[in-house]
């Protein structure tokens, strides 16, 4: 009476296929492929994106400008006026650099003075940081 109550299991599928061990180790071995593929393009796809981002950044926001540079308080020490012109003076070059991003140093320097394209005089400035005089 007790065998008429117990269920029975079949030993083979019910779809009538047949697995055996290599079979379930290359599924295995297809998944995990499947997923480093997966994986790879997931990193692949973080990569572009972040590379628009910083290009985007970079071309607008961190966009170097050019400082702006003035001649200060102008101290004229000679002139002379012959078919040309001799001229001698001190002055300041003031520079703003309001447009950009951080500091920024000069090493002591030539200055070219030109005048429509001209060459019209050479000086020598000081090292500078940040724009004051060092």
């Amino acid at each position: 009476m007790a065998e008429k109550n117990q269920q029975v299991y079949p030993i083979a599928p019910a779809n009538g296929y047949t697995r055996s061990d290599a079979e379930s180790l290359e599924s295995a071995d297809e998944l995990k492929r499947k997923k480093k593929i997966k994986m790879a393009i997931y990193i692949s796809i973080f990569v572009v994106f972040q590379i628009i981002v910083i290009t985007t950044m970079s071309l607008t926001v961190m966009k170097v400008k050019t400082p702006k540079f003035r001649l200060g308080n102008i101290n004229f020490q000679s002139f002379e006026s012959t078919p040309s012109f001799d001229l001698k003076f001190t002055t300041q070059i003031r520079i703003k650099n309001s447009a950009n991003w951080g500091s920024y140093k000069f090493k002591a320097s030539n200055v070219t003075f030109k005048l429509q394209g001209q060459t019209v005089g050479q000086g020598r400035n000081q090292k500078f940081f940040n724009g004051w005089a060092s």
